[in-house]
């Protein structure tokens, strides 16, 4: 039974030094590693033995008897590899290197970079006694593209962050993170403090066109896109128009592929990711239904990988059609790509399908449009070879105008320049030889060999660099940092505890924390700590508890004992510098709900009463307080829900906010009522977009369509949300009705009995008729998110329920004795009965 790998490998090799018989390669050093789109397990040799599925982290490798259909492919795959390169000269067991003589006073690595190329040279540097490493980073989130730049869908990728987690939990360890070279300290001040510094900073932007109308709004880079949809800080802001039917990609890249099967996904799939809320938002709302990727040249030079070809094929519910495919025999080694590209060209489209054309042998030459984007002008191209048999794409005089209002450009990322260091400009690089731009200055990753390779790569590029670095320092080649050594680092297994949650940053003491990347933005308009904020120490003095309280810096991770969390990272030293810079703004978030902040159905809030009688002082401020927490602890609650899903557990919870899920629990008398504060949380907000659209303007059948379509925007920002409402059932006793349905139908069911007071007739009806309302309002709904097919899009959808809502209305109306015109105006019916329509709860 041997071991397959699958599309999903990222190429790190931890598999190859687990394997004790040698039998996955390419591996680091052999011909081909580094431009490898996977790894492969020779069936011959493989004793299936599973280390491998242990080592990987990313969960590549799989026995061939529980491979998928669509998997099936790579069992062929793997067996051809070593029918073409047998490895009859490989070594039985994997080698490892030797260990490096351990530093006398110990070697600090500064790391700039949290991205997979900067963790695993920190990673390889903490391989060595002795070693300590801080990775700086400017994001307040790490892991780089990892987290930013693999698509969403692609869940099996992003696991590599586990493996991340693993090498940041080891001792001498440690993050500033929200930390910019340049913004908040200089290169000098690095090399002054470190024995060396390891640039791994990636490339930030991307590879432009040179054609007219590229600045035109309508055309984006797709590594900008890529990140608004993956919620990075710099591009969760941005607006993208999908209200055409046509999207034009341009490259035919890895991110071409993932941009083109993201606007084609169902985005009721992709809110079972990781994918941000503002884009998840637009994509339901998206009109696209054809997303062109276009190739200048033909198939065997095209950029993408066999296996994410393979897994666009074996997409459902999406038509993935060929064009301009040459008829002729494609030469090896593009022979399997030709294969899977051929069978997908012969497929026959099904009608009303979303599709992805993948065009070969066509190139860009002007974008189209005044204001913006309207359309893109191509040109057919022809293949030449040059002296030296390079081929190169030649435009033809035959052109075609492809009508679109949005171009992406997806030809490649490039760096920017770095402070202090030598820069290419036509590369896109930092010179150096082997990963050294000078002893004790170093770079690694997409900034040292540019925007090639899979994660994996940049364990071998780290690998390289870091070898340099101990090179130099065995060589006494590295200065000793200035002064007094920066004080140890916090061991890694609270390094772990201290940063593992998605989205929260590790930083040192009074450093904001934001959740997830997207919160980047809101955490830096704070300030420092509001004058009169409550601080630890004020908690502790105004009550019983002794575990650490929520105050108004916000949740700090550290260990679960009480008192202060040690530092999780080693302050700089600084010397004397050319002047200061401005430092990183602490941001303490301010306290959120409170007693007075939230209004409360009954039962909802926990109160403490400690006997008959007046409370004291000290006993009125621990029943604030423990209000006040619980309120927080409701709302971090609803932010995980938000952010990771409907199955979130208590647990989960409570390490994102640095708490024993004991302390979670003191707060709520058990986790069904915990979700009913979460569910009335939620319809809190719920009703607060709501609450406008039920004020006495325009006519019935406005109102209704305008209720409607809140409705249908709020369930398409807040998926999740909406999810966990319909999730669960309600608790014994519990006060707030739990679900969309009944929820809402108790609020509009007393505003129909408002309403028909109001005009003189008998309200007991109101509850029944607004129950039966909403009820199929969200079995509706229910129905058209599950459905995949999309026969009706959101405007339809709101028609549809406008027309049946109004139907219901009238028909209940008119057996109480009531006529209404659909187009009667709301201020004219209710005549005096607004006053009370407008007072009702929730308005």
């Amino acid at each position: 039974m041997p071991y397959v790998v699958t599309r999903s490998c990222c190429a790190d090799a931890s598999c190859v030094l687990a394997c004790p018989v040698n039998c996955i390669h390419p591996a680091p050093g052999e011909p081909g590693f580094a431009e490898a789109e996977m790894l492969f397990v020779d069936p011959r040799a493989c004793v299936d033995c599973g280390a491998c599925v242990t080592a990987c982290p990313v969960d590549a490798l799989k026995p061939h008897t529980k491979l998928t259909a669509a998997e099936q492919p790579y069992l062929d795959l793997n067996a051809a590899y070593y029918e073409e390169h047998p490895h009859a000269s490989r070594t039985p067991l994997a080698l490892v290197p030797r260990p490096r003589r351990r530093p006398a006073d110990g070697l600090h690595v500064a790391v700039v970079g949290a991205g997979p190329a900067g963790l695993f040279a920190a990673d390889e540097l903490l391989r060595h006694p002795g070693v300590r490493v801080t990775v700086h980073d400017r994001l307040p989130t790490p892991y780089g593209l990892a987290r930013a730049g693999v698509a969403p869908d692609h869940q099996d990728t992003r696991q590599v962050t586990r493996l991340f987690r693993a090498i940041e939990s080891q001792p001498g360890f440690a993050y500033r993170l929200d930390t910019e070279v340049g913004r908040n300290l200089r290169h000098e001040d690095l090399v002054r403090d470190h024995h060396a510094v390891i640039y791994a900073v990636g490339a930030a932007t991307d590879r432009r066109l040179g054609i007219d109308g590229e600045d035109l709004p309508g055309s984006v880079s797709a590594t900008d896109f890529v990140a608004w949809y993956n919620g990075h800080p710099d591009h969760s802001s941005a607006v993208h128009d999908l209200s055409g039917e046509r999207a034009v990609v341009v490259g035919n890249g890895n991110v071409a592929l993932d941009v083109a099967r993201v606007l084609t996904a169902d985005p009721a799939g992709l809110a079972r990711t990781e994918v941000s809320d503002r884009a998840l938002a637009a994509l339901w709302g998206s009109r696209i239904r054809e997303v062109v990727v276009l190739g200048r040249r033909g198939p065997a030079e095209a950029a993408f990988t066999l296996p994410e070809l393979l897994a666009l094929a074996a997409l459902d519910g999406i038509d993935v059609l060929v064009e301009g495919l040459p008829q002729d025999a494609v030469p090896h080694p593009a022979a399997r790509k030709a294969a899977v590209l051929a069978e997908l060209a012969a497929r026959t489209p099904v009608a009303g399908r979303r599709r992805i054309v993948l065009r070969f042998l066509t190139a860009p030459t002007r974008i189209l449009g005044d204001d913006r984007v309207t359309g893109l002008e191509v040109a057919r191209t022809e293949l030449r070879a040059d002296a030296d048999g390079r081929v190169t794409a030649v435009p033809t005089a035959e052109r075609e105008v492809l009508e679109t209002g949005l171009v992406l450009r997806a030809v490649g990322y490039r760096g920017r320049p770095v402070p202090g260091l030598p820069f290419d400009e036509a590369t896109g690089t930092v010179p150096h030889e082997r990963g050294r731009v000078a002893p004790g200055v170093y770079v690694a990753g997409w900034i040292k060999r540019g925007p090639t390779g899979f994660i994996g790569t940049n364990k071998t590029c780290a690998q390289e660099s870091v070898t340099t670095l101990l090179d130099d320092f065995e060589a006494g080649l590295l200065t000793p940092p200035v002064g007094e050594p920066s004080p140890p680092a916090h061991d890694g297994a609270r390094n772990a505890a201290a940063g593992r949650s998605r989205g929260r940053s590790r930083g040192a003491p009074g450093r904001r924390r934001t959740r997830g990347m997207e919160g980047r933005r809101r955490g830096r308009a704070g300030g420092r700590r509001p004058a009169g904020a409550p601080t630890r120490q004020d908690h502790r003095q105004g009550g019983p508890p002794r575990h650490r309280p929520l105050g108004a810096d916000g949740p700090r991770r550290g260990s679960a004992g009480a008192g202060p969390a040690a530092p999780t990272v080693a302050p700089v030293a600084r010397g004397p510098s050319p002047g200061p810079l401005p430092t990183p703004p602490l941001t303490p978030r301010p306290p959120t709900g409170g007693p007075a902040s939230r209004t409360y159905p009954a039962g909802m809030a926990e109160t403490s009463n400690r006997g008959a009688g007046a409370a004291d002082g000290r006993s009125t401020r621990w029943n604030e307080h423990r209000a006040r927490r619980q309120s927080e602890l409701v709302d971090a609650a609803v932010a995980a829900v938000e952010e990771d899903g409907p199955g979130i557990g208590v647990k989960q919870i409570a390490d994102r906010l640095g708490l024993p899920r004991s302390v979670v629990y003191r707060h709520f008398k058990d986790r069904a009522d915990l979700d009913e504060l979460i569910r009335g949380r939620i319809v809190d907000s719920l009703m607060a977009d709501l609450a406008p659209t039920l004020e006495p303007d325009g006519t019935v059948v406005e109102a209704v369509r305008r209720t409607v379509e809140v409705y249908l925007d709020w369930i398409r920002r807040h998926p999740r949300l909406h999810a966990f409402l319909g999730a669960g059932a309600p608790a014994a006793g519990a006060g707030v009705v739990a679900g969309t349905k009944a929820a809402i139908a108790v609020k509009v069911g007393e505003l129909f009995a408002a309403v028909l007071g109001a005009l003189g007739r008998d309200p007991a009806p109101a509850r029944s008729i607004a129950f039966g309302i909403v009820g199929f309002v969200d079995a509706t709904v229910n129905h058209w998110l599950s459905d995949q097919r999309h026969e009706l899009t959101g405007s339809e959808l709101a028609d549809l329920l406008t027309c049946s809502i109004w139907s219901v209305l009238d028909g209940n109306l008119r057996a109480l004795g009531i006529e209404l015109a659909p187009d009667r105006p709301l201020s004219d019916l209710l005549g005096d009965g607004a006053t009370a329509f407008q007072a009702m709860p929730g308005k």
